[in-house]
Formats: C-alpha cells, structure tokens, sequence
C-alpha cells in the first residue's frame, strides 16, 4: 500500500462522515399517518404497547437489549428511538420503503452510538461473549461512542474493516460504507420526532423503476396483481404527505459523485 494512502483515507472518511445525517425508514403505508401524528408521531415499541398497537411488540430479547442502552444513555428504554447514521444513500430499506432524514438538533453530538445493530449483542459471535447482564453491559460498552467525538473513528474501523483499499476512497464508497443494507451504525435518539423535524425523503431507483413498471404493465398488460397496485397507491399517497407538509422528496440514483 503506497505510503500515507491509510492515513489519507482515514482523513476522507472523517471528511465526509461529517455530513452524515441520521435516517429512519417507514412503510409508505404508514407515512401519512406519521404526517397527522403530532408532535411525537413516530413510534417506537413501547409506544406501540402503550397505544395497544401492538402488545407483543416487545420480546423479552428486546427488552433484555433495552435495559442494557438504558444504562448506557442514562434514560428509560421507552425514550429510545433507533435511528441510524447515514450519508447519501436511502437507508435500510428492510425497515421500510421510504427514507426520511431528519433535521440535525443540538443534542444530536452527544447522542449515543453503536458501531452496529444493538441485537449483536445477543446474536451470533457475541452472544457467546455476553450470557450474563454484566457481560452484555461490558460489550454494549466496548460497541458504544458518541455521534460527536466517535462517529469519525467508528466509520473508518467499520470501512477498513471490509475494504483495504490501494487506491484513494471516494465519497461513493465512504457512502456505501458506512450503511450496507443491515450493516449500519445504530443512533439512540432520545424522544419521539414528527414531520416537522424531517429535513428530506429519500426514494430508491430501485422502488421508483418498479412504480414505473406497474405503470407500464396497466398501459400495456398484462395487468398488475393487486398487492403491487395497493402499493403503488399507499406510495403516491405517502409522497403526497410529505410533500403537503413541506418535506421534499426526491430520488437517490447512485451514492458517488456524478457530472451533470
């Protein structure tokens, strides 16, 4: 490796993982009820039994986790929210097929974070490290940082971890680094967020090219199912939403720089 290009990447990776914002992904179904739901419209679990959404939605592998951040943000388990570090991508579309990246805040550099999803601390390798509570308190520990002063390092220990690279890193790949599909770093935010605190939606190529295709096919046939067209409803129902409440939505076509 040509001397200085760890160094030089490390200093790319600090760069850009300054502009990282923090991201969660929702169902479009249930964007618009997000929009009409006040001032802390978004749900967490516990929320979700105290609302009798949902009365199973907390397990005891969920609560186990929880008590373990609780410790380490020094507030109830029920005022977490999971939300993750992102960059310019559209999130984990696991969780959801809209993205919404949400507003800086004052508190967000002394926010805790995690080098990875907070259920690693009780799967498979490091469940066989962490059967005892206070196990599992050291490794929540040694996983734990803050947005301010860690996320920088976090992000070049996560990226070299999978790309040793001979040649100098691009925004793209610090990008794609730093949220892989599930790889992601966690963010415990503490409270609830509305509409209000969300700076921009982001769409994936992928989910508009298949909203486009559904069209096509009621164009042209053979006619859509009725799971894709209640989807494509819910969608354009979801960006209406948003876009009545003043959140711009647009498309993330590729995560590295491009000429226009």
């Amino acid at each position: 490796m040509p001397a200085g290009m760890p160094k030089t990447n490390v200093d790319t990776i600090s760069e850009n993982a300054s502009r990282a914002k923090c991201v969660v992904n929702i169902s479009s179904e249930h964007v618009p009820g997000f929009c009409l739901g006040g001032s802390n419209a978004y749900l967490n679990a516990y929320d979700l039994v105290r609302l009798g959404k949902n009365p199973k939605a907390v397990s005891q592998t969920r609560a186990r986790v929880d008590q373990v951040l609780a410790g380490l943000v020094g507030r109830p388990a029920k005022d977490i929210y999971f939300v993750a570090a992102e960059l310019n991508g559209t999130g984990i579309r696991f969780y959801g097929d809209i993205c919404l990246v949400l507003k800086a805040t004052k508190a967000l550099a002394q926010s805790v974070i995690l080098e990875s999803n907070s259920y690693d601390l009780v799967r498979a390798p490091k469940s066989a490290m962490t059967p005892t509570e206070e196990e599992l308190q050291r490794e929540a520990q040694h996983m734990s940082g803050h947005w301010g002063a860690d996320l920088s390092a976090v992000a070049a220990i996560k990226i070299f971890a999978y790309r040793q690279s001979q040649r100098r890193l691009t925004t793209g790949q610090v990008s794609d680094g730093l949220l892989d599909d599930e790889d992601y770093i966690e963010v415990l935010r503490i409270g609830s967020f509305s509409v209000k605190d969300v700076k921009e939606a982001r769409l994936s190529a992928a989910g508009v090219a298949q909203d486009g295709r559904i069209d096509e096919r009621l164009r042209s046939g053979p006619i859509p199912d009725a799971a894709s067209l209640k989807w494509r409803h819910q969608r354009r129902q979801a960006e209406r939403s948003l876009v009545h409440n003043g959140v711009p939505v647009r498309v993330v076509s590729t995560t590295s720089r491009t000429r226009s």
